[in-house]
């Protein structure tokens, strides 16, 4: 039977995100072959080997809290002429998880870095979103407290280009309500469980997609938000339109102050002018 894996190389796999069949039958023959896998959590892909019915050679834990160390391990295996895959617990290493900095780390030492695709969360939400897909920017994890937040999608409040994050379902809510405070009445999707029994694909503006999701019960599995940038003819808000954003805010409960920072890059009042029109507004 041919060999796919070589020595010495450092291997970056695609595991399937929901549906086991999304695993490649590549990446398979690579994870059954290599020195070492590199895993995220060492339970789950033993578990998830098993499933699959390979039988791996040798599991090593490669987290956030231990890259360090462990890139440069991993490394050194590599120059003794191991190879190595690098996995995490779903989709592809390195997007929103472990992975980048050991990439970075085997390239430096001159360790050749061989992708094998995969699934990925962020690129299957996009293209099913509705949402433009010709040119889009991938956030990661949003920031978690409500001013890091607000900064975080001010900074990104004028991209023309399309709008890629991943949030946890205890705090997708919160976020979209953030989102839509800042950036207004986008078009977005909300992609949950996706390749899934259950993929969920919520679709509109970004407060009608929060409204809804605070509606159930619960929300369940990890979530991919994908938001439209801002539009060519977006202008400068001025006059009514201002006043009527201003109000869109307050009716949010945002302060002042908080619509002072929400509106800014969007009008040509000063800080201060905003903020004074934000309290007339308040005022009534």
């Amino acid at each position: 039977m041919h060999k796919v894996v070589e020595a010495g190389v450092l291997y970056m796999v695609g595991l399937p995100i929901g549906n086991r069949a999304e695993l490649t039958p590549r990446a398979a023959s690579v994870l059954a072959e290599v020195d070492v896998i590199a895993a995220e959590d060492t339970r789950r892909a033993h578990n998830l080997l098993a499933e699959l019915g390979i039988k791996p050679r040798k599991v090593l834990a490669h987290y956030d809290n231990n890259a360090a160390d462990s890139d440069q391990g991993l490394v050194q295996l590599l120059q003794q002429g191991q190879s190595v895959a690098v996995v995490t617990d779903a989709g592809l290493p390195g997007i929103a998880d472990p992975g980048q900095a050991v990439v970075a780390a085997a390239c430096a030492a001159g360790v050749r870095v061989v992708p094998v695709s995969g699934a990925s969360a962020p690129l299957l939400a996009l293209v099913a979103s509705g949402v433009p897909t010709a040119r889009f920017v991938f956030l990661g994890f949003p920031p978690r407290t409500a001013g890091e937040q607000q900064r975080f999608w001010q900074h990104y409040a004028t991209y023309p280009e399309t709008l890629v994050c991943v949030e946890s379902p205890q705090r997708v809510v919160a976020t979209l309500n953030q989102a839509a405070a800042v950036l207004g009445p986008r078009q977005a999707c909300l992609a949950r469980e996706l390749t899934k029994t259950y993929e969920d694909f919520l679709r509109g503006d970004l407060t009608s997609v929060a409204t809804t999701l605070a509606q159930r019960p619960e929300v369940l599995g990890e979530c991919t938000l994908v938001i439209a940038g801002r539009a060519a003819d977006a202008g400068v808000l001025a006059g009514p339109q201002l006043e009527a954003a201003v109000d869109a805010l307050l009716a949010q409960g945002l302060s002042a102050k908080q619509i002072r920072a929400a509106l800014a890059g969007q009008t040509t009042l000063t800080a201060a002018e905003l903020y004074a029109l934000a309290i007339r507004r308040q005022q009534g």
